[in-house]
């Protein structure tokens, strides 16, 4: 690897990976209790107590903070590696906080003083493959 800060921002990859995958253990959790609160013999859930809200908040941080991070922090990690945006996204559904990413970057750099023309013309190539049609990016 290119330096030992990549190793760093590898782990932090690797425990939002993990963390998501506890949230949604807690998330089945609390379905579950709901369930047996709320619901019938057959634990089916009437529709006006479908709502379960640590669910919901356990659900939301998960497709939210947490899903937004990790895709910041892979895009960060692909950026300082010289892999392109095509080579790590296919097609986003929506565009990424490239500033997000950036802090990221920053924070993982060994070396900075190169950092703002690689960014710039790798975010400008990683533009101009979003804006090609679905068909064209594959």
């Amino acid at each position: 690897m290119k330096n030992e800060r990549l190793v760093h921002l590898k782990v932090k990859i690797k425990s939002l990976s993990a963390e998501a995958g506890i949230i949604r253990q807690e998330e089945e959790k609390a379905l579950a209790r709901h369930r047996e609160k709320v619901g019938d013999e057959e634990g089916k859930i009437p529709p006006e107590k479908s709502l379960c809200p640590r669910y919901e908040g356990l659900r939301n941080h998960r497709t939210g903070i947490v899903r937004w991070a990790a895709r910041h922090n892979l895009l960060a990690y692909a950026f300082l590696r010289d892999q392109s945006y095509a080579e790590v996204e296919a097609q986003g559904s929506e565009e990424p906080n490239w500033d997000e990413v950036k802090k990221v970057a920053l924070r993982f750099e060994g070396d900075a003083s190169t950092h703002e023309a690689r960014w710039g013309a790798w975010v400008k190539a990683a533009k101009e493959h979003r804006a090609r049609p679905a068909e064209q990016a594959a």
